[in-house]
């Protein structure tokens, strides 16, 4: 996340404050440099003071590049972009996923759904490992499929804890089996 502190009069700390921080990699750009010690007390990875150059922002980048790469940590959140504002949607409140073109439809566990600006296949590198791709359009944490339905025809889907049914592609059928047990 790149944050300036000041957004239209509304501070950049604030919005750390209402979400968990350390749930994705920040950098603040501001020009406000006396802030800087309390943004790392946010738990920001990098504070970058406006003006700023090509060289320092891509130090900053290069400090997020190798924090993921020694993170172990599973993404917790994912990002809803809507009406101007972000929303952070809880890995956790994700039903399912299901490709729509270049963008994904979020379907959540309280119904309602979200549109995100990343692919299918970007979210799916994304995702934990527990996210299975079981059709070319969707996404589903096994975790909450309940088994998997043979229907007439030679189709398959999978049946949600939830009472849903999701089809299944025939090429992805043998290995969800196999996960599934």
């Amino acid at each position: 996340l790149l944050l300036d502190l000041n957004l239209n009069g509304e501070s950049g700390f604030d919005l750390l404050e209402s979400v968990v921080s350390k749930s994705f990699h920040t950098i603040i750009v501001s020009a406000y440099t006396d802030k800087a010690i309390k943004a790392f007390e946010y738990g920001v990875l990098d504070f970058v003071p406006k003006p700023f150059d090509e060289i320092r922002l891509g130090q900053a980048f290069k400090r997020i590049t190798n924090a993921i790469k020694t993170t172990d940590e599973p993404l917790k959140f994912l990002a809803v972009k809507k009406a101007g504002n972000i929303k952070l949607i809880d890995i956790d409140d994700l039903l399912y996923i299901k490709g729509a073109g270049i963008y994904s439809e979020l379907y959540l566990k309280n119904g309602n759904r979200e549109l995100h600006d990343k692919s299918l296949e970007s979210l799916a590198q994304l995702l934990p490992s527990s996210y299975e791709r079981i059709h070319k359009s969707y996404l589903v944490s096994l975790g909450l499929a309940e088994k998997i339905v043979i229907e007439p025809g030679s189709k398959y889907s999978l049946l949600l804890k939830n009472g849903e049914l999701l089809p299944i592609g025939r090429s992805r059928y043998g290995e969800l089996k196999g996960k599934m047990g």
